[in-house]
């Protein structure tokens, strides 16, 4: 019955404080206040200790490291105008790891092991505004 209750007060406000950054170019995490585990995107639970304890940070880096991607050719119908485009999974440098759109002008520098560095693209809102650019690219 304890852990209903931690669930049921999550706060809200979590997706839409983290949107808010992206439109303003900056990428915030969600910080245990309990084990110091980070969370991009932020919850509003720890999902190392369960803890309810988080706060909002901007995260320390935007310089990371492609681990895996994929191109997309057949979208939901969301971005189906956008095909083919490239996602994947980028760890910054201080470890945290999220699913991003991968873009270049350059395919051949889009491969795992890439590093590069998280940018925001003006004409999009929201978590589709942050993206990886690879270095050459």
């Amino acid at each position: 019955m304890e852990a209903e209750s931690k669930i049921s007060k999550v706060p809200k406000y979590f997706t839409k404080e983290y949107e808010e950054g992206l439109n303003n170019d900056l990428l915030l995490e969600a910080v245990c206040q309990d084990c110091g585990e980070r969370v991009i995107p932020p919850r509003g639970i720890c999902p190392n200790c369960r803890s309810i304890n988080m706060e909002f940070k901007e995260v320390s880096t935007y310089v990371g490291t492609i681990i895996t991607y994929t191109t997309i050719h057949v979208a939901p119908p969301t971005f189906a105008g956008e095909t083919p485009y490239t996602t994947g999974i980028v760890e910054l440098e201080t470890g945290e790891r999220l699913l991003v759109r991968i873009k270049s002008e350059n395919p051949d520098v889009i491969f795992i092991g890439a590093k590069g560095e998280l940018d925001f693209d003006p004409s999009k809102r929201g978590s589709q505004r942050l993206f990886f650019r690879p270095l050459g690219g």
